[in-house]
């Protein structure tokens, strides 16, 4: 384990989400303090530093946490109740903890000094109105000096900080500049800054594909974005040209202030400059850099960064939706959650029909439901509690945390904007932001129509998501990954390939796929029987009662080198008492190679063993599928007596793990029928063949009495 230094920590540790979060903790204490927390659900710094007592969970009597009570803890022999959480461990945590609190103090004290006092009033008490933006001095430059004493070399924030501050920016220029047009971050432009050392490069790609320069202002921790407000008045983009022309074409459909929209001097020409002082303008790399003089005002930074405010980490991340979320519904609402808050946080809602805010502010707890015993939340209360010995739920405490905090902000904005406290917006913004959010409603809810196919709602939410990204980040629901996987085999790789260059973003890279399909540990070896993992297998659906079935396909006959087992696959392998031969095409020879030409036939046919548990569990259902037991090529040249050898083998291996095997199944090949045959003793015995004795597993079938024509025995080693 690497050692981390406390005392040297970036502020972008308070941002770790998820498998970050947990790969920092096992980084700065150990594994066991990472799955106290990840048992717990807490997955960020956020709720680490929310809840009062990490370690109070092991007053819970639950077999989920056993082996971690007794790996971090010491059990009193005479009283298991009595646990005392290890010194070393119980320290390192605190420490940790008392850190971060330190560390997100001083992050929420330095982001305090963006607003002064006198500007905080004058936003919380007053709306802005057009004729107050015209009247704050204009500048081109946002300044991000964390004291009014210019630094050389001032503390950078967080790639993130800078990326809020840059988009909040323009969206105060475009409101102020432009009418009723609104301009948000990855729709309309898409801001990238890398970290050089102490320096940040900038660039703004516009939605008219033009790519600009943003100047960095080390002396004052700033950007510099005169070049993008100066390619948005010029009239050559096309983005803004288009936007003007849809919001025209909508207030002349609705015949609603259309003519004076066009008279009003705020619509203004795109050549017009008014209001914007720029001392020079230097063409590099024509990227239009343009650098001003003029410093932002006290008021004019109380606007750019109204939404700002030092709070809570939770605040901070809802901020720039809060004004819209009141609009989100169905699957939107539950996507919103399931992106800001958690998966089994978004679970919980949807399966109450908590569509949206409104019903969600209503319900006096969101928990309540857990406690009644219902097949149909029994897979999600394994999920978000603990359960102990005696049958009941604890819901676990990153979990209940994060819902009370995302529940808690939500009433603590409504409440502000209900009594006109903080949050100034624009009602023109809000209108803008609203029909936006309508068409994704829209858009949702024409695929909500069959419920049946929620696939489609997945893929076509997860193509939208990657459309905003770049190509080397695209992300991929587990589902759409299961999906390519499947598409992938049954159409192969060229296919798979043309379709996926032709819909970029909507399916994952073969590189991708082939990893995700190496952690399903889905890797066969032609012959190899896996019984350990059947046993594993059937130790998490709880069975030990299984039917086996068989059957063959054909396949284009061929043969391959593989690699990982260093053998050659594709010879039709020789039967042993019924049974291929693992890994007999290995040689080093190529003489022996092309002898094997020669000899052996190729296979014309794959033959594949699958396991069906009998499952006697209703909650193991939604877990039970057919395990693939063994596959192999053959050339279809066998006879019954194979067929019996091979499945008296199967049967006697699974029992040697206590695996029950109920009966056989295949199709109506006359080689299985006879094995059948034999082994049901259908008026047929096969010499020196005895499936009986010494079988203390025997099945025993009651015959009515009046079934005269039933000529089977009543006893059977299976069906």
């Amino acid at each position: 384990m690497m050692i981390v230094d406390l005392n040297d920590l970036t502020d972008e540790v308070l941002f770790y989400p998820n498998d970050q979060f947990y790969k920092f903790i096992e980084d700065c204490l150990g594994v066991d303090e990472m799955n106290l927390l990840k048992l717990q659900s807490i997955k960020n710094i956020r709720t680490l530093l929310n809840l009062p007592d990490v370690f109070s969970m092991f007053s819970i009597n639950c077999k989920e946490l056993v082996d971690l009570k007794n790996s971090i803890c010491f059990v009193d022999e005479d009283n298991n109740k009595n646990i005392m959480v290890k010194s070393g461990i119980k320290a390192g945590i605190d420490n940790l903890i008392t850190t971060l609190k330190e560390k997100n103090n001083k992050y929420i004290k330095r982001t305090k000094n963006f607003k002064s006092p006198s500007s905080l009033s004058s936003t919380t008490n007053c709306p802005i109105s057009n004729t107050y933006l015209s009247n704050i001095p204009n500048s081109d430059s946002v300044d991000l000096s964390l004291t009014s004493t210019p630094l050389t070399a001032p503390n950078l924030l967080p790639i993130n900080d800078y990326i809020d501050l840059i988009s909040n920016s323009v969206e105060k220029f475009a409101i102020n500049t432009f009418t009723n047009i609104i301009l948000k971050n990855n729709d309309d432009y898409a801001i990238f800054l890398t970290l050089l050392h102490a320096n940040i490069d900038g660039r703004i790609k516009c939605g008219c594909s033009t790519t600009i320069k943003l100047g960095f202002r080390l002396n004052r921790n700033s950007f510099q974005l005169s070049s993008y407000f100066k390619h948005l008045k010029n009239s050559h983009c096309s983005m803004i040209k288009k936007k003007k022309q849809v919001l025209i074409e909508n207030l002349n459909k609705n015949n609603n202030l259309s003519d004076d929209l066009l008279q009003n001097e705020d619509f203004r020409d795109m050549n017009d400059d008014t209001g914007y002082e720029e001392d020079s303008l230097n063409d590099d790399n024509n990227s239009s850099q343009i650098t001003a003089n003029t410093s932002i005002s006290r008021n004019s930074c109380s606007i750019v960064f109204h939404y700002l405010i030092a709070m809570a980490s939770m605040e901070r991340e809802l901020l720039p939706f809060l004004e819209n979320i009141s609009s989100y519904s169905d699957d939107v609402f539950y996507a919103f959650v399931k992106e800001f808050v958690g998966d089994v946080e978004s679970e919980i809602l949807e399966i109450q029909r908590i569509k949206n805010v409104r019903i969600l502010l209503q319900v006096p707890d969101v928990f309540i439901f857990l406690q009644i015993n219902s097949k149909d939340i029994l897979k999600l209360k394994e999920r978000a509690c603990f359960v102990t010995n005696d049958l009941q739920y604890i819901i676990r405490s990153g979990i209940k945390s994060n819902l009370e905090q995302f529940i808690e902000t939500l009433r603590k904005y409504y409440k502000s904007t209900s009594n006109n406290e903080n949050f100034v917006s624009s009602q023109t913004t809000a209108n803008v932001i609203k029909e936006t959010t309508h068409c994704m409603c829209h858009l949702i809810d024409i695929y909500q129509s069959n419920r049946a196919k929620s696939f489609i709602n997945i893929f076509v939410s997860n193509l939208s998501k990657n459309m905003t990204r770049s190509s080397n980040n695209y992300q991929f629901d587990l589902i759409v990954n299961k999906f390519a996987s499947v598409f992938n085999i049954l159409a192969g790789n060229n296919t798979y390939e043309f379709i996926r260059l032709n819909l970029p973003g909507s399916l994952p890279s073969t590189t991708t796929l082939k990893t995700y399909n190496q952690n399903m540990n889905l890797q066969l070896s032609e012959c190899e029987f896996r019984f350990d993992s059947l046993k594993d297998h059937l130790a998490f659906v709880d069975s030990n009662h299984v039917f086996v079935s068989e059957d063959s396909t054909g396949v284009i006959s061929s043969v391959s080198y593989d690699s990982k087992n260093d053998c050659f696959i594709g010879f039709s392998p020789q039967l042993e008492n019924g049974l291929p031969s693992v890994d007999q095409f290995q040689t080093n020879s190529y003489a022996e190679l092309q002898q094997w030409f020669e000899d052996f036939d190729k296979s014309t046919l794959i033959n594949t063993h699958l396991i069906e548990p009998l499952i006697k569990n209703n909650s193991s259902l939604v877990h039970s599928r057919p395990f693939i037991l063994s596959a192999y090529g053959t050339n279809n040249k066998y006879t019954a007596i194979d067929v019996l050898r091979k499945w008296m083998y199967l049967y006697r291996e699974c029992k040697k793990r206590n695996i029950n095997v109920v009966g056989f199944s295949s199709d109506c090949d006359s080689r299985y029928l006879k094995a059948m045959q034999l082994s049901l003793g259908f008026f047929i015995r096969a010499p020196n063949i005895d499936l009986l004795s010494g079988n203390n597993s025997l099945l025993e079938i009651n015959i009515a009495s009046h079934w005269n024509f039933f000529f089977i025995r009543s006893t059977q080693p299976y069906l």
